[in-house]
This record gives C-alpha cells, sequence and structure tokens, in this order.
C-alpha cells in the first residue's frame, strides 16, 4: 500500500495534485491543518474531499474544541497580540459547523497497518 504524509499544508494544491499523479492509496495528514495562514477552509475542504486521514494537531484541537479552558483564554485581552490565538480566533470565525465538525474527528494518533502516527 503506498501512503502520503503531509505535515506542511502551506502548499496544499501543489501537494494534493503531485499526490494524485503518484497514485497513492492513502493520505494521512499530521496535524494542525487550521490555525496559521488566512484561508481555514481552504485547507480543510480539500483534505475532506479526498477523504484524508489524519491525526489531530494542537492548533486543530484550539480551533474546534469547545472546552471551557479554551473558551477563557480567548476571552483574555492579551489574545489578540498572541499570534497563536489570534489565529484560533480567526479560524472560528470562517468555519462551518460541519468544518469544525470534520477538524474535531481524528485523535491525536493514528494507526497505519504496522506504523503509527501522531502529531
Amino acid at each position: 500500500m503506498r501512503t502520503a504524509l503531509i505535515a506542511n499544508l502551506h502548499a496544499l494544491k501543489a501537494v494534493l495534485a503531485d499526490i494524485a499523479k503518484a497514485g497513492m492509496d492513502d493520505l494521512v495528514s499530521l496535524g494542525d491543518v487550521v490555525g496559521y495562514g488566512a484561508h481555514p477552509a481552504e485547507r480543510i475542504d480539500p483534505l475532506h474531499r479526498v477523504r484524508s486521514k489524519g491525526v489531530m494537531g494542537n492548533h486543530d484541537y484550539y480551533v474546534s474544541s469547545d472546552s471551557p479552558g479554551i473558551e477563557l483564554i480567548l476571552k483574555e485581552p492579551e489574545t489578540a497580540t498572541n499570534p497563536v490565538w489570534a489565529g484560533v480566533k480567526h479560524a472560528r470565525a470562517q468555519l462551518s459547523q460541519d468544518q469544525l465538525a470534520w477538524l474535531r474527528a481524528p485523535q491525536p494518533v493514528a494507526s497505519l497497518g504496522e506504523d503509527i502516527v501522531t502529531h
């Protein structure tokens, strides 16, 4: 079985095109699909369409979680100037409930046959 692992989604369209040409059987995202960059939906939608497997990254958790702790952090005034939390707020505002549900689904560790991957 041929499996492609992707970790850096900055060049997602080019990477997905190369993977399609190579005829990979599986596509596995190593997390942090969102949290960086201005267009989180443009990262989620192609991965959802190709039915990628994946593991949850910490930024994916921050964006999709309804944890009271995360909610408290996001209400703190200093998070507005912190790039991590500003990215989380931005992604949350851009994503639909379906996209958030997709982002929330992966576990932090995935088994791929005899291999185990994590973020």
